[in-house]
């Protein structure tokens, strides 16, 4: 199947305009959970306040003598953070406070 001009043109076209809407609008139309977009007015997660992911792995090394940290994820008043030690998984909640 060849690929016109014109249809290359249009296709073109339509990135564009999709590129063009925004976030909130997106979410006016109720698209926002579908692409993945925040809801309005929610509140700064805690690595905007300035416990950032890299120090809650440190804090979560410190307090079980080391390990490989497997993952960092964001929650409400802090991070669950998974560690890698002596063969077994830890996970650890550090506190934004």
């Amino acid at each position: 199947m060849r690929l016109t001009a014109a249809r290359l043109s249009m296709g073109v076209a339509a990135a564009v305009l999709l590129a063009g809407a925004s976030a909130a609008d997106a979410r006016d139309r109720g698209l926002g959970a579908q692409l993945g977009l925040p809801p309005a007015g929610l509140t700064a997660r805690p690595y905007d306040r300035g416990l950032s992911p890299s120090d809650a792995a440190r804090v979560a090394q410190q307090q079980n003598g080391g390990g490989r940290v497997l993952s960092v994820d964001p929650g409400d008043r802090g991070y669950r953070v998974k560690l890698l030690k002596d063969g077994n998984v830890r996970i650890v909640y550090v506190p934004r406070d």
